[in-house]
């Protein structure tokens, strides 16, 4: 986790220039991850079954700093983050990763929602389809419900 947060420092000159939900979600991603000749993504799926219910991407995305920093809240902040990576790279057989890997190649420190939503689509139309790949994937076990 904490050594891609070495290598975004090296390619975005600060990984806190990155927006919360992709420095945390990246890191994430490849701490519960094989790495190995490929990436094997997986690890993390018995931890996020217990967790509570997913937010609304808008709210994920949306969320800075400061809420991914508060320990009492920033477990779920996490989570979300990583299978929002997972799906950007796995859902849809892959047809996403293209379009994300164009977002990521963007200016550093300027990879803003608008950017996200210009290359890769917006979240209010890709929230269905990430909750469907989200309930497939990592089906409720003791999940909660969103209040």
């Amino acid at each position: 986790h904490e050594m891609v947060h070495g290598l975004d420092d090296l390619w975005a000159g600060r990984f806190k220039d990155l927006p919360p939900w992709l420095a945390e979600g990246r890191a994430d991603y490849f701490r519960f991850s094989i790495v190995g000749r490929r990436v094997i993504p997986g690890a993390g799926m018995a931890v996020i079954k217990t967790t509570p219910a997913q937010p609304p991407l808008t709210d994920l995305m949306a969320a800075g700093w400061k809420e991914f920093n508060d320990m009492k809240n920033a477990g779920p902040l996490y989570l979300y983050s990583w299978s929002w990576i997972h799906f950007l790279r796995h859902g849809a057989d892959g047809r996403r990763a293209e379009a994300f890997d164009r977002f990521l190649s963007g200016e550093k420190g300027k990879l803003t929602r608008a950017d996200f939503e210009r290359t890769v689509g917006h979240c209010e139309g890709l929230e269905p389809e990430f909750k469907a790949y989200f309930e497939k994937e990592f089906p409720p076990v003791n999940r909660g419900k969103n209040k």
